[in-house]
Parts: structure tokens; C-alpha cells; sequence
């Protein structure tokens, strides 16, 4: 039998927990992403999917700390500053959701995320 690389590993990790992160199993999707990030701690996806448990969780300061994790990864991701947004807002960082916004918006200006945001972004501004 051969040997699977890390890659493969990460990736073999990844797709089951997202099958139980859909199943609602979050503790055992937890385990398997962060299993991921050992063996790529710069897996912008497991690090993304990480901040989606936490904030499913309402762990506000964990969920913000895997986004920000995945913006110093992938610094022109609007998807990054968008979920990170979101988290900071429900957390109640006002100011710091309207600069992730912002910034989602700047990068993407046409894209899906901008178009879900802009509304909340008028609002903000007008604060």
C-alpha cells in the first residue's frame, strides 16, 4: 500500500470534516480541521472553516482569530475580510466590521460579497 503524502493527508482530513461539520458533528469537524492545520498550518481553507465553528459557536475572539489568520494568508481574499467582518459585528466591534467591509468590498467591488455587504456598509457609514 503506498504511503499518502501530508497533502493528501490534509486533504483526505479536510473533506471529512466537512461531512461532519455538515452532520452538525462540530467537536469531531473541529478535530479533523485542526488536524489540517497541523500538518499545513497555512491551509486557508481549514483556517476558514475553523473561524465558521467558532462563530457558528458565537466564540467570537477564536472565530476572528482564524479569519485573521486566513487575511494574513491570503491578503486580497474579500471573502476573508467579509467573514471576519461579520464576526467582529456580532461580537459588537462596529468600527472594526466597517473596515473589514470596507475593505471586502474594495477588493471585490462587483463580486457576490460586495453585493451582500454594500447594504450593511450604507448603514454603517451613515454612523
Amino acid at each position: 500500500m503506498e504511503k499518502k503524502t501530508t497533502e493528501e493527508e490534509a486533504l483526505a482530513y479536510l473533506w471529512h470534516g466537512e461531512m461532519l461539520a455538515a452532520e452538525g458533528r462540530l467537536k469531531e469537524a473541529e478535530a479533523d480541521f485542526r488536524r489540517v492545520l497541523e500538518l499545513n498550518p497555512l491551509h486557508t481553507k481549514a483556517l476558514g472553516y475553523m473561524g465558521d465553528l467558532f462563530a457558528y459557536q458565537k466564540k467570537w475572539e477564536e472565530a476572528i482569530q482564524f479569519f485573521s489568520e486566513m487575511i494574513v494568508q491570503t491578503p486580497l481574499s474579500a471573502k476573508a475580510y467579509s467573514e471576519r467582518g461579520r464576526a467582529k459585528h456580532l461580537k459588537g466591534d462596529e468600527k472594526g466590521a466597517f473596515e473589514d467591509l470596507k475593505r471586502a468590498i474594495e477588493l471585490n467591488p462587483t463580486g457576490e460579497e460586495a453585493q451582500r455587504l454594500e447594504g450593511i456598509h450604507r448603514n454603517f457609514a451613515r454612523k
